[in-house]
């Protein structure tokens, strides 16, 4: 985890990690789902979740509940490690933040229809089981 960002209490690392620690059902659980949670909460806060478009996708992310169940655009097929996450046409007007590269079983990114800007984080090149991706 980046500790730069962490030191800005405006930053999406440091609402996520903020987040996370007052989170009752992340308490719990192993390093692997703390760092996938702080992951997604990150690029929640990044991409101006609070304002996506689509309220069924906003609803369900940050929920006391497990990741893999905050919604059907986010995808386990283990039930445990993230492999999906599916944001197309979701009004993101954002930079992609580093902390995407925590997200390793990642086999397929669709942020179709969105406004991506800046450049492309390094931390992408983790995403080694990577096998679809559209920023289009």
């Amino acid at each position: 985890v980046p500790t730069a960002p962490l030191a800005d209490p405006t930053s999406p690392q440091s609402r996520a990690l903020t987040w996370l620690r007052s989170d009752s059902y992340s308490s719990a659980l192993g390093l692997e789902k703390k760092l996938q949670r702080y992951a997604l909460a990150t690029f929640y806060y990044a991409t101006g979740g609070e304002d996506w478009t689509d309220a069924t996708v906003t609803d369900g992310f940050l929920q006391p509940i497990d990741e893999c169940q905050w919604t059907s655009w986010v995808e386990c097929s283990n039930g445990v490690s993230l492999d999906r996450v599916d944001l197309w046409l979701n009004g993101m007007n954002c930079t992609i933040p580093d902390d995407i590269g925590l997200l390793t079983a990642l086999t397929e990114l669709d942020w179709n229809q969105n406004y991506i800007r800046g450049t492309i984080p390094t931390t992408l090149g983790l995403l080694t089981q990577l096998t679809f991706l559209n920023m289009f």
